[in-house]
């Protein structure tokens, strides 16, 4: 009561308060770090094809030229990076922000499959979710290992299931 009878009798003290409330009210808010856009990684796969022993020419004629011609076309592909180095090749694929990831994931699985039979002691290629190098969207935010406790029956291995349903989702 006696706030609201002090603000009544003095007009322009309440109104200096008011004023000097909403300027750093305004002022806070000018400073909060918000964005319009926020920063989002494009849809990236990356596919490695392993050939032991193999010198970067023979990977780029035999595995990467094959790859390249496949992948043209591919619907909303931005970009197209490959590299070959001595007993692997690299196929990086950025694709437009508005693909669809799953479908994306298809159609490159689909043209592989298209491509011609791999040299004998090559791996198939093997196919990388996002930034190959750990970073954007996939990046790690924590590594741990697993140790079995003196006594604990059986190897690691048999708990891996346990790990990956249980323990990974819940970090």
């Amino acid at each position: 009561m006696n706030l609201t009878k002090t603000a009544l009798n003095n007009p322009a003290g309440l109104a200096v308060a008011v004023a000097i409330i909403v300027f750093f009210g305004l002022y806070s808010a000018s400073k909060l770090p918000i964005q319009l856009f926020p920063e989002t990684d494009e849809p990236q796969l990356n596919i490695e094809t392993r050939w032991r022993s193999a010198s970067p020419r023979e990977v780029e004629s035999e595995i990467l030229e094959p790859q390249e011609e496949v992948f043209q076309g591919l619907p909303g592909l931005k970009s197209l990076d490959s590299n070959a180095n001595p007993g692997v090749s690299w196929v990086s694929l950025r694709f437009s922000l508005d693909t669809d990831t799953q479908q994306m994931l298809i159609e490159v699985i689909s043209r592989l499959n298209r491509l011609p039979p791999l040299p004998r002691d090559a791996d198939a290629p093997v196919i990388h979710m996002g930034d190959g190098g750990g970073g954007g969207a996939n990046q790690a935010l924590s590594f741990f290992f697993v140790q079995l406790l003196p006594g604990t029956p059986g190897p690691v291995e048999n708990y891996r299931p346990v790990i990956e349903e249980l323990v990974k989702p819940r970090l």
